[in-house]
């Protein structure tokens, strides 16, 4: 894990950690351990942070020098850009919960793709 790279691709955004916070309910404190090196985000956490800086996550992780994301990667840009506007536009107090529904949704499809 390249931990400065976490925080060069935020700033590359220009987003805040609160920010992040909303676009991915990551807490603000876990992302600034993750970028100082004191903890290390699981996988779907860091393929989250790839989307929203639209680098790669090998990048991220040190695999390559070139942070430029797969195509498929880039594929969900219209719906993260969507998604961002969503969260936008509700209270903070309920984006987190927004993000919780989606999440149970996402694992809702996978499972049924998988007994496909």
């Amino acid at each position: 894990m390249r931990p400065e790279r976490l925080r060069m691709a935020r700033d590359h955004k220009n987003l805040k950690q609160t920010q992040v916070m909303t676009y991915t309910g990551i807490n603000n404190k876990t992302l600034s351990g993750y970028e100082k090196g004191v903890s290390e985000p699981d996988t779907e956490t860091l393929k989250t942070l790839a989307n929203l800086y639209e680098v790669s996550v090998d990048w991220l992780v040190g695999n390559t020098d070139d942070p430029t994301p797969r195509k498929e990667t880039k594929d969900f840009t219209p719906d993260a850009e969507e998604i961002k506007k969503i969260l936008a536009s509700l209270p903070s107090d309920k984006r987190k919960y927004f993000l919780e529904q989606i999440s149970i949704l996402a694992a809702g499809i996978r499972a049924m793709e998988k007994k496909e």
